[in-house]
């Protein structure tokens, strides 16, 4: 599914932006695939559908390229609002206890995303930033074999992610599938 269809099918106000700024993002990071998730508000009580960034963000720590897997989560008044950026670790990885950028729930926490303007920023120099960050001090680490992997549990918000990555939950009518499988979320 197209980003501007999963776009016009979510309730974003500024659906124009939310195409641009997301498109241009995937054709610079193809390691980043769109789906649609249902966001839940425990203040509000209810649920809103939304555009989510999945997959991983290069940076270079000692000469070396790595790969950080990340879930970004645009809010439905992008660009009002900035994305919240997770750092989501392998089996193999774990998140770096006391980083300071990135809590022990994997939310990224960076100057860029705290300053968010909608005048000026936008989500392909955030991806710079989160590189040029994760470069100085990288948020994840080889995980010994001996320790149990664990996957990190959200905070306060409870996020259900419905992938639409395989054609089976893709309905020949291009609609977001009800009974697509979803992953727990609490934001």
């Amino acid at each position: 599914m197209s980003v501007q269809s999963l776009v016009n099918q979510l309730p974003y106000r500024d659906r124009h932006r939310t195409t641009k700024d997301t498109t241009t993002l995937l054709q610079i990071y193809r390691s980043l695939s769109p789906s649609a998730s249902e966001l839940f508000s425990m203040q509000t009580g209810s649920s809103d559908m939304l555009l989510t960034l999945n997959g991983t963000v290069a940076m270079f720590f000692k000469g070396s390229q790595y790969n950080i897997p990340v879930d970004i989560y645009l809010p439905l008044d992008y660009p009002s609002r900035p994305p919240l950026v997770y750092v989501r670790p392998t089996a193999t990885m774990a998140l770096k206890e006391g980083h300071r950028h990135v809590d022990r729930e994997g939310l990224v926490y960076m100057p860029y995303l705290h300053e968010w303007s909608k005048h000026s920023h936008n989500l392909v120099t955030m991806c710079q930033h989160l590189s040029q960050i994760f470069g100085q001090d990288p948020p994840v680490f080889a995980r010994p074999a001996s320790q149990p992997f664990h996957p990190p549990q959200p905070p306060s918000y409870q996020v259900s992610e419905a992938t639409m990555t395989s054609n089976e939950n893709e309905p020949s009518n291009g609609e977001i599938p009800k009974n697509a499988p979803v992953r727990g979320w609490v934001v």
